[in-house]
């Protein structure tokens, strides 16, 4: 609306797309949601202030235009008895694919954090890893990896099982690489294709739709593990500060509390609670009162500032 025909066809010219598709009114169906439209009204706005500092245009139209507001969705996760179910029926899968999921439950990493971890970042005397890089996928441009700003050490839930399916994980890739010899690609990563080559993020997520699909479990994505997680530690009595700061979601990330969670052996399936319950290790925050139990229990070790 507002738009003249001419300018119109000039646009569709430029874009190299018929102006019928340009300018369609889209069924309600198939209208896009909120958080879209926000993202190309951002786009868009970039676009037109680049064009009021070169003088091309006087003003910025977008600046009078009011984006819809984006839609929160409730985050899904899965629940104490469904995480018991999953790992039971993990068993039956794939040993990269049962690893992977695991691994996922039980460090909360984010799918493009798991796939850009390599054998060097794996600290299994500690228990730690360290998120070093992302790998991500763009059409026409493949598999590339992205450095973080910023290495995050990373600690394990249940240290000893998870250290157990990587320990086995790793001797199945050794028994592949010598299999495929010169066939085999270097990167080191921990999930990669048949050949050694980094994972394409897509596939993961396409293989945890199918698995999901053909169980009783809920439709849950494989970021809902990642909810999962929180909502794991939460149970357990972890602060949502350090949860937080657990996950990354924080600006500053306190090391001491990624430090601290691997000292937790709980298991999945819920528990009574005794009427006197000692202090967890990760059961801390970032409040000054906390801040001199996370020094007593660290006391061995030199905890960085946060920056």
């Amino acid at each position: 609306a507002g738009l003249r025909h001419k300018n119109a066809t000039l646009l569709a010219a430029a874009l190299h797309q018929p102006i019928t598709r340009l300018f369609e009114v889209p069924k309600q169906e198939s209208c896009l949601s909120g958080n879209t439209l926000q993202h190309y009204h951002r786009f868009i706005s970039s676009v037109l202030s680049t064009a009021v500092q070169w003088q091309v245009i006087f003003a910025n139209p977008c600046e009078r235009v009011a984006p819809p507001k984006r839609k929160r969705k409730e985050a899904q996760y899965l629940t104490l008895e469904q995480v018991a179910h999953l790992l039971e029926l993990l068993q039956n899968e794939p040993e990269d694919m049962r690893c992977m999921i695991t691994l996922l439950l039980y460090t909360g990493l984010r799918r493009s954090e798991l796939l850009g971890l390599e054998w060097k970042d794996i600290d299994f005397q500690a228990g730690l890893l360290s998120i070093r890089r992302t790998s991500q996928y763009v059409a026409g441009k493949g598999v590339f990896t992205d450095e973080t700003k910023t290495i995050i050490p990373q600690g394990f839930q249940r240290t000893d099982t998870a250290l157990a399916l990587l320990r086995q994980h790793r001797a199945v890739q050794m028994q592949n690489r010598l299999h495929l010899g010169d066939r085999w690609q270097e990167h080191d990563r921990l999930f990669t294709r048949w050949d050694g080559a980094p994972m394409n993020p897509n596939s993961l997520t396409h293989r945890f739709h199918t698995f999901i699909h053909q169980t009783d479990l809920p439709p849950v994505t494989i970021h809902s593990i990642r909810h999962t997680n929180a909502t794991l530690l939460i149970a357990e009595g972890a602060g949502v500060k350090a949860v937080s700061s657990h996950l990354g979601y924080l600006p500053s990330v306190s090391p001491a509390i990624c430090m601290l969670i691997p000292c937790n052996r709980s298991k999945l399936q819920p528990q009574k609670r005794s009427k006197t319950r000692s202090r967890r290790p990760y059961e801390a925050d970032v409040s000054a009162s906390n801040k001199h139990q996370i020094n007593t229990k660290n006391k061995h070790q030199k905890t960085p500032a946060s920056p």
